[in-house]
């Protein structure tokens, strides 16, 4: 039966998350999601279903790219979300006509770039998109941890605290970054679903050094960043370990780290965090 390439607009999420647990099964990292997570994580990512595509035999969906779309250094970008295939139909061309549909409507709409992740050992994939003339313009690193797998250094000074703040507290604390989040971390993927996270900061005398972010449920933490001048001083190691303190998970992952981020690589490592998997960040232009 041939294989028709149209928008998900219309298809249930139950659809798509069936497809998903199929095509991502037997997956490098476990991406087996419930439904409720698989709707969390496309919303978070901005996911827009009109723009989103999939592969079906017949009614049956057998594929999907699911789009993200908002600003990414000042252009219009559609961030590829999540792209699948079922098991069954892996290996016969069926992302590729996905792209071939979908980056010509991307492009129709006024996107000028085409954003994913891709993981290094993904050797096929990576091919593909390199065929397809997408860039590398960045590499990420991702940690995991479970609680009993953390401690934490003393090394803090005692000329600062640590306490809950709000998000409104650190939206313009970018001075603070040495490299920009990824898609996923970013602040207006945080946006999406602020009140799912929660804050915290260091302070010296009343004055915001450094803050970190986690998601308590799932233990995923978005960012931490300590102003420069304030660092190798045991602010980052305390805003961790209060992190860990209000994470009702677990687990805790910190994913897409720069890997030219030295001081957060160190910081996690040192805290007992060990690196999972590594990750090009990829950009076609349209």
């Amino acid at each position: 039966m041939d294989i028709e390439i149209r928008p998900l607009l219309d298809t249930p999420l139950s659809e798509v998350h069936d497809c998903f647990l199929d095509a991502f099964s037997d997956y490098e990292v476990p991406l087996q999601l419930s439904l409720a997570q698989l709707e969390y994580m496309f919303s978070r990512r901005g996911v827009d279903w009109q723009l989103s595509f999939g592969a079906f035999e017949g009614d049956r969906l057998v594929g999907f790219v699911m789009n993200g779309v908002g600003e990414w250094n000042g252009l219009a970008t559609a961030y590829d979300t999540g792209t699948g295939v079922r098991a069954s139909q892996q290996g016969k061309g069926v992302g590729k006509q996905m792209f071939a549909v979908a980056l010509p409507a991307l492009k129709a709409k006024g996107i000028r770039q085409y954003l994913l992740e891709v993981i290094q050992s993904n050797t096929s994939a990576v091919a593909l998109y390199e065929k397809m003339n997408f860039e590398t313009t960045r590499e990420f690193v991702c940690y995991a941890a479970t609680q009993g797998d953390l401690s934490f250094p003393d090394n803090r000074q005692e000329h600062f605290e640590i306490r809950e703040i709000s998000l409104k507290e650190i939206s313009r604390l970018d001075s603070f970054w040495d490299y920009p989040p990824s898609w996923q971390n970013s602040p207006d993927s945080l946006k999406r679903k602020a009140d799912e996270f929660s804050y915290v900061g260091a302070f010296s005398e009343n004055e915001l050094v450094g803050y970190g972010i986690i998601d308590p449920n799932s233990g995923d933490i978005p960012q931490i960043a300590v102003a420069r001048e304030y660092r190798r001083q045991g602010v980052g190691t305390a805003i961790l370990e209060k992190l860990l303190q209000l994470c009702q998970s677990d687990a805790l992952k910190y994913i897409n780290v720069d890997r030219q981020d030295q001081g957060t690589r160190q910081l996690l490592l040192a805290c007992g965090c060990r690196e999972t998997v590594r990750q090009f960040e990829m950009i076609l232009p349209l």
